[in-house]
């Protein structure tokens, strides 16, 4: 009983930045005028880019030789909050 007890205060102090800073705000209604004709927005037309790429290649020849490699590992807000919790509590159930 004594671990659950310990999981649902964690939960709830993550939770409790979330809930404290939730209000509903008032904001002045949108306005659109009637009058105005809307343009509608077109895709670009697709093109045959296979010239760039040989233009490219051609302009750099090591481009050929690369090798790649470069391994990198990225962990955004949500993924270390996450793995800070877990951590904790691993840490506080042992």
């Amino acid at each position: 009983m004594n671990k659950v007890s310990v999981l649902l205060l964690c939960l709830a102090f993550a939770f409790a930045p979330s809930a404290a800073r939730a209000s509903v705000t008032e904001s002045a209604p949108i306005t659109v005028p009637r009058n105005t004709p809307q343009a509608l927005p077109f895709p670009a037309p697709i093109n045959n880019l296979s010239g760039d790429y040989q233009k490219r290649e051609a302009a750099n020849p090591l481009l050929e030789s690369f090798q790649g490699g470069g391994t990198a590992i990225y962990l955004g807000g949500g993924a270390v909050t996450v793995l800070l919790i877990v951590l904790l509590v691993v840490l506080v159930i042992r």
